[in-house]
């Protein structure tokens, strides 16, 4: 099983994805509104468990967007039985 990682660049308005095998190569590239499903839409593309899943966010009046982002990311990846995102801190 190749181990895979995404980065997700998002913004109040789109999220920049990228996914990369372990030896480095681009498995998907894409932007999407920055909505939880439209990301989910994106990432179920790859029937895989991710290795590493990081995120670079911007903030905004009630925290940190990336941690609603990360918390819907979740629940829609397990409605739509997609391989869960491992947590590491």
């Amino acid at each position: 099983m190749s181990l895979l990682y995404a980065g997700l660049d998002v913004s109040l308005e789109t999220t920049s994805i990228c996914v990369i095998d372990a030896e480095g190569r681009i498995k998907l590239e894409a932007k999407a509104p920055s909505d939880p499903e439209a990301i989910s839409d994106h990432l179920s593309q790859l029937t895989v468990t991710f290795e590493r899943v990081g995120l670079e966010a911007v903030p905004c009046r009630n925290g940190s967007i990336s941690v609603c982002v990360t918390a819907a990311i979740r629940s829609s990846a397990s409605r739509r039985g997609i391989p869960r995102l491992r947590s590491r801190r």
